[in-house]
C-alpha cells in the first residue's frame, strides 16, 4: 500500500486533480473554435478540402491556408460524436499525456524522485494551465507535441534510448505541422540538440549523454560537426516532409514564414507579458528572474556535457516567455522536463542543510500528507464549481453573462434574431466575435473579419477595423460614419455601450436600429433593409436568462449548414 501511494501513479492522479481545479471554474468556449468546427465542418459536411476564403465578404474568394486544419477536423469529429464533453475530455487528455510523458522521463531518463515533478508543477500551475483555460484549442496539440520531442531528444541524449529512435520524431512532426504552426518548435529543439551536440564534443570530447568521467579531451571541429550530423539530417527529412505532406503545398512554407513575422499589436494574447498591465506581479517576477538566475550562474549551467543541451533549450524557452503572452507556458514545461539536472547533485549548487532537515523531519507528511490535502482541496473546488457549470459543459458567455465571469461576450440574441429575420448580407463586426457569426449565420451572412487574421486578412484591414470598434473619434465622428459608410456592410453589430454606437445613431441617417438588448445592437443599412418584408419582432424575444452552453449551439452541425461550400450565392 505504502509503495502504491508513494510511486508516480499516484502523484499523477493528483497532480491531475490539483491542476484541473485550475481550469474547470472557466471552461468557456474559445474564441477560436468556432472557427475550427467551421472548418472541420466544410470537409466533413461537403467533402472538399478548403484552399479559398467564402466565409467572409471583405476578403471573399481570397486563398486560405489553414495550419490548424487537421485540429479543426478532430474538433469536429469529437463534437460530432461525443458532444461537448468530449472537447473537455480531449483537453484533459492532452494535459494528463504531458505529464505522463514526465514523469517517465524522469524515472526512466533521470532516475529522479516523482516528488520533484509533483511539487514543481504543483507550484508552477497557474502558468502550466493558462494554455489550457479555454475549453481547447488547436495549441494544446503544439503542448502535447512538444513535450514528446523534448522527451525523446533527452532519453537518447542520455544514453537510455538508442539514436535511432530519433527518426520517430519525423512522421510525429509531420502530424504535428497539420494541426499547428507550433511545429517550428519542434524543428528549433532538434536544431538546439545538434548543437549541444556538436559544442560538447568539442569542449569535453564526448557525447551530451553524460558529463565526462574524466578530464576533458577536446576534439577537432570537424569530428565534432560529423557528431551532430544525424540532427541535420533529422531536421531535413522533417522540413521536406513537411512541405509535401500538407495539402497546400509549397506555398504552405510561405504563409508560415508570413505568420511568424507578422505582428499582431491588436490581439490581447501577442502581446509581451511587461506591455500588458493585466500580467500579475509574481508571474513578471518568475518571467524576468527565471533568465536573471541563469545569467548568474551561466558558467555553472555551461559548464558541463551534462546540462550544455538542456540550457540552450531553455534559453529558446526564456526568449518565448518574454515574447508573448501565448507563449509562456513553455517555460515552465521547459523547466519541469530539466528540473533534476539543475537540483543541485553532481557539479551543481549542494543542497541546503537546512532542507535536508525539513524534509528527513516531514518525510510522510510530504510523500503523503500534502498530497492528500491538496487532493481534498481540489476535489472541493471542482464540486463547489460544479455547482455553477455542470461538469463537461462548456460555456458560451452570451449578452446576459455577468462581466466578472466572462471577459468576452458572444451575441447570442442578435444572432438568433437574425437567424428568425428574412436578412442576408454582409455584417460589419468585431473580431472578436468573427468565428462564432460564421459558425451560426454561415451561408446567410458574410462577416468582415474574424480570428483568421494571418491566413486571410491583410493586416492593414485587422488594424482598420480594431480602429472602429476600440478607437472612440471623439473630435472627428465623421471618421467613424466614413469608415461604416464605405465598408461595404449591410448590417453592423457594434456594442450597445460604445461612444461610436451613439455617433452612428445621431450623426448618419444611412443606419438605422433593428435590435438592441443590454450588451449588443444591430444597425441595418436603410437602402438594404428596403429590399426586404418589414420584420420588427421584439429584441427581448431573443435573449434569454439561461446559462448558454456549447450544445447549445449546434444546428450548423445537424442541419448541415456547410453542406455547400462555396455558397451557391454571394452574401
Amino acid at each position: 500500500m505504502g509503495r502504491l501511494l508513494c510511486g508516480w501513479p499516484f502523484y499523477l492522479g493528483v497532480l491531475m486533480l490539483w491542476l484541473w481545479a485550475w481550469v474547470a471554474d472557466v471552461q468557456r468556449v474559445d474564441l477560436d473554435l468556432w472557427g475550427k468546427l467551421a472548418l472541420g465542418a466544410v470537409i466533413a459536411q461537403s467533402g472538399q478540402f478548403p484552399t479559398h476564403d467564402y466565409f467572409s465578404y471583405t476578403a471573399y474568394g481570397a486563398p486560405w491556408i489553414d495550419h490548424e486544419w487537421l485540429a479543426g477536423w478532430i474538433f469536429y469529429q469529437v463534437l460530432a460524436s461525443v458532444g461537448e464533453g468530449g472537447l473537455i475530455v480531449l483537453k484533459g487528455a492532452t494535459l494528463g499525456g504531458i505529464l505522463t510523458l514526465l514523469f517517465y522521463l524522469y524515472r526512466r531518463g533521470y532516475g529522479a524522485s516523482p516528488l520533484l515533478l509533483f511539487y514543481g508543477a504543483a507550484v508552477l500551475a497557474p502558468l502550466i494551465t493558462f494554455g489550457f483555460i479555454p475549453t481547447v484549442r488547436s495549441q494544446v496539440f503544439t503542448f502535447l507535441f512538444f513535450v514528446v520531442f523534448v522527451v525523446v531528444l533527452e532519453l537518447c541524449r542520455l544514453g537510455r534510448w538508442p539514436r535511432p529512435a530519433l527518426w520517430g520524431l519525423v512522421p510525429l512532426l509531420w502530424l504535428w505541422a497539420n494541426c499547428h504552426g507550433g511545429f517550428v518548435l519542434g524543428i528549433l529543439v532538434c536544431g538546439l540538440y545538434g548543437v549541444g551536440e556538436v559544442l560538447s564534443q568539442k569542449l569535453w570530447g564526448t557525447s551530451s549523454a553524460a558529463s565526462p568521467s574524466s578530464a576533458p579531451s577536446p576534439t577537432s571541429w570537424r569530428k565534432a560537426m560529423a557528431s551532430g550530423a544525424r540532427y541535420v539530417w533529422l531536421c531535413s527529412a522533417m522540413l521536406l516532409g513537411v512541405l509535401i505532406l500538407n495539402p497546400y503545398g509549397w506555398t504552405y512554407w510561405g504563409y508560415i514564414l508570413h505568420a511568424l513575422t507578422l505582428e499582431r499589436e491588436t490581439v490581447l494574447e501577442w502581446r509581451a507579458p511587461f506591455s500588458f498591465a493585466g500580467t500579475p506581479w509574481w508571474e513578471r517576477l518568475f518571467l524576468l528572474g527565471v533568465p536573471v538566475w541563469w545569467v548568474i550562474h551561466w558558467r555553472q549551467y555551461f559548464g558541463s556535457a551534462e546540462r550544455l543541451t538542456p540550457s540552450l533549450v531553455l534559453l529558446l524557452g526564456m526568449a518565448m516567455g518574454l515574447k508573448a503572452l501565448r507563449f509562456k507556458v513553455f517555460l515552465p514545461l521547459l523547466l519541469l522536463a530539466y528540473l533534476p539536472l539543475f537540483q543541485g547533485k553532481g557539479e551543481g549548487t549542494p543542497v541546503p542543510e537546512a532542507w535536508k532537515t525539513l524534509w528527513n523531519r516531514g518525510e510522510k507528511l510530504w510523500k503523503v500528507g500534502i498530497p492528500f490535502l491538496m487532493a481534498g482541496y481540489a476535489g472541493f473546488t471542482l464540486w463547489v464549481g460544479a455547482q455553477h457549470l455542470p461538469p463537461f459543459r462548456v460555456l458560451v458567455p452570451d449578452e446576459m453573462t455577468r462581466q466578472d465571469f466572462a471577459a468576452i461576450h458572444y451575441p447570442v440574441g442578435l444572432v438568433r434574431y437574425l437567424q428568425a429575420s428574412p436578412y442576408h448580407g454582409n455584417i460589419l463586426n468585431a473580431f472578436s466575435i468573427g468565428e462564432f457569426l460564421l459558425w451560426e449565420l454561415y451561408p446567410r451572412f458574410g462577416v468582415s473579419v474574424d480570428g483568421r487574421y494571418e491566413a486571410v486578412y491583410p493586416d492593414a484591414h485587422v488594424g482598420e477595423n480594431h480602429r472602429f470598434y476600440q478607437t472612440v473619434e471623439m473630435r472627428y465622428p465623421q471618421r467613424t460614419v466614413q469608415y461604416a459608410d464605405r465598408s461595404g456592410a449591410d448590417f453592423i453589430i457594434i456594442p450597445t455601450d460604445s461612444p461610436n454606437f451613439k455617433v452612428l445613431q445621431e450623426a448618419d441617417h444611412t443606419w438605422k436600429l433593428v435590435y438592441q438588448d443590454p450588451t449588443f445592437s444591430l444597425l441595418g443599412r436603410r437602402q438594404t433593409l428596403a429590399e426586404f418584408e418589414p420584420y420588427t419582432r421584439p429584441s427581448a424575444l431573443f435573449y434569454t436568462q439561461r446559462m448558454q452552453t456549447l450544445g447549445d449551439f449546434l444546428a450548423p452541425l445537424h442541419q448541415q449548414h456547410f453542406a455547400v461550400y462555396p455558397p451557391a450565392t454571394q452574401p
